[in-house]
C-alpha cells in the first residue's frame, strides 16, 4: 500500500499496522511501520513533558507544520488524530515533522513516535525506549545522529518554537458565559502574558466536554488563519490560538458593548439618525478592507457585528469566510444565512464581494428597524422562493434618509455588477454622516497601518498560510 500524499513512518520498522482516516488528508490509507507496542493512545493526556517542549505545536495542521519547517533539518513536534482498528476508534499520536535532506520531491516527512503503555517509555529505535521525548531529540540536536536507524537524513538541527500568538491552555481563563450555540461556544475571559500582564478577551471554543472532529479543527483554524492577518480598525483583532489540547481555543479582541444586534433590539429606541448612520458608515469601512483584500465574508449580519467600549462597529465572525474573488459551495452541510443571502447565493451556491454587499443591504434594514429579522412574516422556503423567482425585496424603513434608502436599494440589485462596491458605500454613508453631524465621517489616517495580506489570504483557500510560519501577527 502507497502512502497518500507526504509519508508518515515510524522510528521501528520491523512491524506493519494499518491506519486509516488520518488528520488533515495526511493519510487516506497507508501503512504506517510500527513495533508491537501502541503508537497512539485512546483516553491519556500528551505527557506535560511534551506539551511543555518549546517547539511543541499541538494540533498544529499537517499543511501548516509543511510550511513552517523551512531549512533542511527544521522541526517540530505536534499532535497527531487517526482513526483504527475495526471500530474506527479515534486515538492520538505524537509526530515529528522535520524537513529531510533530499533532492526528491517529498521535501518533508512525518515520523511517528511509538509510545509503549506497558513501559510507560517513547520508542525511538530499536531497543531505545525513552522516558523523555524531549531528551532523546536534545541528545539528537547534540549529536546530529540521524533519529532513523537505517537513514542518515533525519538530523534534527532547528527546532521551529512556537510563535507569540500560539497561547498554552494554561495561560488562559475563562470568566463567563456569553454566548453559545451549535458552533459552540463565547466566553469573556482573559489571558496571561506574564507574570504582571493579563489581557481581557473574548475566547471561542467548541462547548465544554465535546471533543470536536478533524474538520471541526482544521475550520477553527482556518478562520484563525483569516482573523489573525486582517488588521483594520473596524474588523474585531485576533488576540491569538490555543491548540495544545481540547478544546481548541481561539482568543479575540473584546468588545464591551456586545453584539450590535443586542443593542438594536435593547436601546433601539434611544439611536439617532446619526447613529444608524455611523454604524452602516463603520461596517461599510470594515468591509471595504475586506473586498480590498479578496476576502468574501459571506455572514454580513448585525449578529456579527460588534461594539467596542466607544461604540465603534467592528465586523467579526468569519468561520464562514473565504478568501476569494468568487466562490461556488458545494458542501451541502454548511449552514448558511438564508434571510441574508444574494439571489445568485440562494439558487446557485456562488459568493462574492457582491454578494456580501446584498446581505449589507439586509444589515443596513436591521440597523434602521431595531434589529427587525429580515421577512419577518415569511418562513425559510418563502423567502428562498420569493427572492430568487419572484424579485421580492426588503422595504426601506420609513425612518431611513433619502440618500441612504438609494444606496440600500442599490444594494438589491438583481444583477451584482450593479450593486454598488463597498467603497463607494462607505464613502456615500461618510457624506451622509457628514451631512448629519456637520463633521467629517470616518476619517481614517494614511499613515494608519492597513495591512495588505492579498497573496497571503490567497493560500488560505487551500488551508496553505505560509504566513503562519513567520510569526508575525
Amino acid at each position: 500500500m502507497k502512502p497518500f500524499g507526504k509519508r508518515c513512518i515510524s522510528f521501528t520498522k520491523f512491524f506493519r499496522r494499518d491506519i486509516i482516516s488520518a488528520d488533515d488528508d495526511e493519510f487516506e490509507s497507508i501503512t504506517v511501520m510500527s513495533s508491537v507496542s501502541s503508537t497512539s493512545w485512546t483516553d491519556d493526556p500528551v505527557p506535560e513533558e511534551v506539551k511543555n517542549l518549546p517547539y511543541y505545536h499541538g494540533f498544529l495542521p499537517r499543511q501548516d507544520a509543511e510550511d513552517m519547517v523551512i531549512k533542511v533539518g527544521d522541526f517540530l513536534v505536534r499532535r497527531s488524530e487517526v482513526r483504527e482498528g475495526p471500530k474506527n476508534e479515534k486515538t492520538w499520536m505524537i509526530m515529528i515533522t522535520i524537513r529531510v535532506d533530499t533532492r526528491g520531491p517529498e521535501q518533508v516527512d512525518h515520523i511517528s513516535v511509538p509510545w509503549n503503555p506497558s513501559k510507560c517509555a517513547w520508542e525511538c529505535g530499536r531497543n531505545n525506549d525513552q522516558k523523555k521525548l524531549g531528551e532523546f531529540i536534545s541528545k539528537h540536536i547534540e549529536t546530529q545522529r540521524s533519529i532513523m536507524d537505517d537513514d542518515n537524513r533525519y538530523k534534527l538541527k532547528h527546532p521551529v518554537p512556537r510563535h507569540n500568538w500560539q497561547m498554552r491552555h494554561a495561560q488562559v481563563v475563562k470568566e463567563k458565559q456569553i454566548g453559545h450555540g451549535a458552533y459552540g461556544e463565547v466566553w469573556k475571559g482573559y489571558v496571561r502574558i506574564d507574570d504582571e500582564r493579563f489581557l481581557t478577551c473574548a475566547i471561542k471554543c467548541l462547548p465544554e466536554g465535546m471533543i470536536s472532529t478533524m474538520p471541526q479543527r482544521l475550520d477553527f483554524i482556518k478562520e484563525a488563519h483569516v482573523c489573525r492577518l486582517l488588521q483594520h480598525e473596524n474588523i474585531v483583532k485576533f488576540r491569538g490560538i490555543a491548540i495544545d489540547e481540547e478544546p481548541i481555543m481561539m482568543l479575540l479582541e473584546w468588545c464591551e458593548n456586545g453584539s450590535l444586534l443586542d443593542m438594536l433590539r435593547n436601546k433601539g429606541s434611544q439611536l439617532t439618525l446619526a447613529d444608524r448612520t455611523r454604524f452602516c458608515m463603520e461596517a461599510a469601512q470594515g468591509l471595504r478592507y475586506l473586498e480590498k483584500n479578496n476576502v468574501i465574508h459571506r455572514d454580513v449580519a448585525a449578529r456579527n457585528c460588534l461594539l467596542n467600549v466607544d461604540m465603534v462597529v467592528k465586523m467579526a465572525d468569519f468561520g464562514l469566510s473565504l478568501a476569494s474573488k468568487f466562490y461556488k459551495e458545494t458542501k451541502a452541510e454548511t449552514k448558511m444565512p438564508i434571510r441574508w443571502l444574494a439571489p445568485e447565493s440562494l439558487g446557485q451556491n456562488v459568493f462574492s464581494s457582491k454578494t456580501d454587499v446584498w446581505s449589507y443591504g439586509v444589515l443596513m434594514n436591521e440597523i434602521y428597524t431595531n434589529g427587525e429579522i429580515p421577512y419577518p412574516n415569511l418562513t425559510l422556503q418563502e423567502v428562498w422562493k420569493l427572492v430568487t423567482r419572484n424579485g421580492i425585496r426588503i422595504v426601506p424603513p420609513s425612518i431611513m434618509q433619502p440618500g441612504v434608502v438609494a444606496l440600500m436599494r442599490k444594494c438589491f440589485e438583481e444583477d451584482p455588477n450593479l450593486r454598488p462596491t463597498f467603497l463607494e458605500l462607505k464613502l456615500k454613508l461618510r457624506k451622509e454622516y457628514a451631512a448629519l453631524t456637520k463633521k467629517p465621517g470616518g476619517l481614517i489616517s494614511f499613515f494608519k497601518r492597513n495591512i495588505s495580506c492579498k497573496a497571503v489570504l490567497e493560500s488560505i483557500a487551500t488551508c496553505r498560510s505560509p504566513s503562519f510560519a513567520n510569526g508575525n501577527i
